[in-house]
């Protein structure tokens, strides 16, 4: 969660005190109360009229980046608050806030630089610290971003974002519990603070139990009806849920929020192309990469549903332009998405692997194993053994196994649909296991459990896999955090 600190004369819950700023006459006062009550387009026009009197009043320079950054327009944003830290170098909120909006660019070296500038001149400055810890977060930094954001809480107890940025931050370390419990104190000590309980939905959805998730979402927009963030995760978890509409409708409420929520409007795609409302799907990725042409992946994948759909304009230029991204971007599409483009095997590697890498999890003890009493056993996991291709495809390939020689286990993570191919292949194995009801862990503790030998994953990187790589990510976007 970036951090943007406007100036303000007295300190509150997520405010600090600032260091001294040129004096202001009555407009500026004005613009100063329409700034913080979010009139924005009021604050912007005396701020205006201020920098046409005097063009480099560094808190109007300040304060129109700020707006600008709000809009949406970072670029106009860096180069409003670096105007006023050239007249003011000591000016700490802006330098502050300058580190957040290079961080916003993606510029997280500059980001870095400019938040440590302000550190270096006010050591106690909390919101500093805390935009530094969101720096170091989005270089994966992980210990250092958590040490930034105690200090953080340290400097200022009652900064709660600083408590639920460390949460987050134990979260994305594996140490979940530590997080879990990090929350609940938060909450414990600040029942009405939003954003422990946006943390907790977010570690309890890793932990796949996405309706406790969705409880804490729900909890944290009751107390902040426009934390936008939270609408986007509450509609990721509502889609691994299958509840497509409830997961479109909090999208649409992020977006209303903040129109320029390149997630929201990319999540809100896989959602309404989950319900085969592929045109509205189509337009809502376009405005995403449209809002951030760096989500390469989502690129792709408009890509590939434009293929889908024989929309052929320009689409020759356009997969040069992507396959030459693939190898600079940071984010991996999904596999199944360049699949359709003239990729060499390398990148076809290369994609795959960054893929494996979102669900990878630690490994864990699951006990002795069940000793093998012969026969190989054999499991297939699948969410397809009803009626579906590749059960029509694969069904005379389990009845055709060598029972003498093999013993075969359906995990089944998908519908009864009591259909008659589904009806014939429980009769085509040893045992029929139904998984749907069961998480990631409870699941593969059942299948190490019936001492399986091999395991065959059917799904591969389409949908409805259980390979902890999130359904929302089969259109890969970023989550809100």
């Amino acid at each position: 969660m970036a951090a943007l600190q406007g100036d303000s004369n007295s300190a509150g819950q997520g405010a600090l005190e600032i260091w001294p700023v040129p004096s202001i006459d009555d407009s500026l006062v004005l613009a100063l109360e329409c700034f913080r009550a979010g009139r924005h387009r009021a604050a912007e026009e005396i701020y205006a009229k201020a920098l046409a009197a005097e063009p480099d009043h560094c808190l109007s320079l300040h304060h129109l980046g700020l707006i600008a950054h709000h809009r949406g327009d970072h670029e106009a944003a860096a180069d409003l608050v670096a105007r006023a830290v050239a007249v003011k170098p000591d000016y700490v909120e802006a330098l502050s806030n300058l580190g957040a909006i290079y961080r916003a660019l993606g510029r997280t070296g500059e980001a870095i630089e400019a938040t440590e500038r302000a550190i270096a001149l006010q050591p106690d400055f909390a919101q500093a610290h805390s935009n530094l810890g969101n720096a170091f977060e989005d270089q994966e930094r992980f210990g250092e971003a958590l040490e930034a954001y105690r200090r953080a809480a340290a400097l200022n107890p009652g900064f709660v974002p600083a408590y639920a940025n460390a949460a987050n931050i134990l979260r994305k370390l594996g140490r979940k519990e530590e997080a879990i419990a990090a929350c609940e104190e938060i909450i414990a000590q600040r029942p009405d603070a939003p954003e422990p309980y946006f943390s907790l939905g977010n570690i309890l959805k890793e932990l796949q139990q996405p309706a406790r998730a969705i409880e804490a979402y729900r909890r944290a927009v009751a107390l902040r009806p426009n934390f936008a963030e939270v609408y986007v995760n509450l509609g990721n978890a509502l889609q691994s849920q299958q509840d497509y509409e409830g997961a479109i409708e909090a999208y649409r409420q992020a977006i209303a929020l903040r129109p320029t929520l390149a997630d929201a409007h990319a999540n809100l795609g896989a959602a309404l192309e989950s319900l085969g409302r592929l045109a509205e799907a189509i337009a809502c990725y376009r405005t995403a990469v449209e809002l951030d042409p760096r989500l390469v992946a989502i690129r792709v994948w408009l890509h590939h549903k434009r293929r889908g759909i024989c929309d052929w304009s320009g689409i020759e230029d356009e997969e040069s332009e992507l396959l030459g991204l693939l190898d600079s971007s940071a984010s991996a599409p999904h596999p199944f998405s360049v699949l359709s483009m003239a990729a060499s095997p390398a990148q076809q590697l290369r994609v795959a692997r960054a893929a494996s890498e979102s669900f990878k999890v630690a490994p864990l003890d699951y006990g002795p194993r069940r000793a093998s009493a012969g026969k190989l056993r054999i499991g297939y996991l699948s969410c397809d053994f009803c009626r579906h291709a590749t059960a029509i495809l694969v069904a005379q390939l389990f009845e055709l196994h060598d029972r003498s020689r093999f013993e075969i286990t359906a995990y089944s993570h998908g519908p009864d649909d009591r259909s008659e191919i589904g009806a014939r292949l429980r009769k085509a194995f040893d045992h029929f296991v139904d998984l749907s009801a069961l998480s990631d862990d409870e699941a593969a503790r059942r299948i190490h459990a019936d001492g399986i030998d091999i395991l065959i994953e059917m799904k591969g990187y389409t949908a409805g896999a259980r390979t902890a790589f999130r359904r929302e990510g089969r259109r890969p976007c970023k989550r809100a955090s």
